[in-house]
């Protein structure tokens, strides 16, 4: 089963030079939970990650840091949720930043990493 929390918002500091750091941008997050064993019948939720309760944590976890690279960010993240979440089999996360500071127009540009329990 998937849990999943698609296109959370919020502004933070990241990026790569000074003026990113300082300024600001928005980044949009998706985080999907492998879960293996469903809540089902029993409609017990501590048997599933509580999406309610992960969006609240990824946005202050998220925003409370300040990194260079989007690819630094996730890679520190994704051992966090797993500990977090130990009903989590693995977590596939996706961290874009809304209309990057390019040569180009786009309408994101980001990272995708997926991490697992040993």
């Amino acid at each position: 089963m998937i849990v999943f929390i698609r296109g959370l918002e919020f502004y933070a500091y990241h990026g790569y030079s000074d003026e990113e750091q300082a300024i600001g941008h928005r980044y949009v997050v998706d985080a999907e939970f492998t879960v293996a064993d469903p809540v089902g019948n029993d409609d017990v939720l501590t048997r599933s990650v509580d999406y309610g309760e992960a969006g609240v944590f990824l946005l202050d976890w998220l925003t409370s840091r300040q990194r260079r690279t989007l690819e630094a960010l996730l890679a520190e993240l994704g051992p966090v949720l797993l500990d977090r979440y130990p009903q989590a089999l693995g977590v596939r996360l996706r961290l874009a930043k809304r209309l990057p500071p390019a040569p180009y127009v786009a309408e994101a540009a980001g990272v995708e990493m997926t991490f697992t329990r040993d």
